[in-house]
């Protein structure tokens, strides 16, 4: 059974854009947490008065 070289090729590329689509957070920096946010909100607010 020999598959035509587009559908290979189209094969692939979902396959990769499948791969990095359920590890995309592996591949992003770490988010603060909520905590985090507010207090440099709340010191970003009291720099600018």
């Amino acid at each position: 059974m020999f598959l035509p070289f587009s559908q290979i090729a189209v094969a692939t590329l979902l396959g990769i854009a499948g791969g990095y689509y359920i590890y995309r957070p592996y591949f992003e920096p770490v988010q603060k947490s909520s905590d985090q946010q507010n207090q440099d909100f709340i010191l970003l607010e009291h720099k600018s008065i």
